[in-house]
């Protein structure tokens, strides 16, 4: 259900008052033994249909993959800590950071929703090879689809897959995604080095 309501300002702030839409929206049949869910929302978008309160709530059911880019940034990527830099260096820094944010809780998502896609959806062509050689390595699961891409990368990040284990979060997600990127980059170095040395020079008429 949904109604326009009228916010009063703060005693200490004396102003008009602020018109929003409320909406109230409840769980009818939960799952067993899980609570009911129940939310108000207040929005500033006007809402005069069911269809437009559905809209906000789906909106709502976003945050937190919003709240997880953000984590990603600040804990991830240290975004607070570029400190004081050039405008110019500032915005391109953390536009690269923010597809790097939004990178990692897209894999994570997909990984477990969607499991069944092909890892080259994320992932290029070298970190799929990393993968597949740090598998090697150390005995791991076979690279198959994306899920098995992203558990991978997971494992690197310290992630113990265990029985009980809950799927892994971002952060170990970031971790490994760090640790792939530093690999993928060494073995397209060690790549162009062979490339350099080892190559035939082509024939000269």
């Amino acid at each position: 259900r949904y109604c326009k309501v009228s916010l009063s300002p703060a005693k200490e702030r004396p102003g008009d008052p602020v018109q929003v839409w409320a909406i109230h929206a409840r769980e009818i049949a939960p799952q067993k033994e899980e609570e009911r869910v129940e939310w108000y929302l207040l929005t500033t978008v006007e809402v005069t249909s069911v269809t437009d309160a559905f809209e906000i709530i789906e909106f709502y059911a976003l945050r937190q993959r919003v709240e997880d880019v953000f984590r990603v940034l600040k804990r991830g990527c240290k975004e607070e800590e570029l400190g004081m830099r050039p405008t110019g260096s500032l915005h391109s820094l953390i536009t690269d950071y923010t597809v790097t944010a939004w990178r990692i809780v897209l894999m994570t998502m997909l990984g477990r929703k969607v499991s069944e896609l092909a890892p080259e959806v994320i992932f290029t062509a070298d970190e799929l090879a990393m993968l597949r050689l740090y598998s090697r390595n150390y005995g791991l699961l076979e690279l198959g689809d994306l899920a098995s891409a992203v558990l991978l990368v997971a494992i690197m990040g310290g992630y113990m897959n265990r029985k009980h284990d809950p799927p892994p979060g971002n952060k170990v997600m970031w971790r490994g995604y760090a640790d792939l990127q530093v690999r993928a980059m060494t073995f397209q170095e060690l790549r162009r080095v062979y490339d350099l040395v080892e190559r035939p020079r082509p024939r000269t008429r």
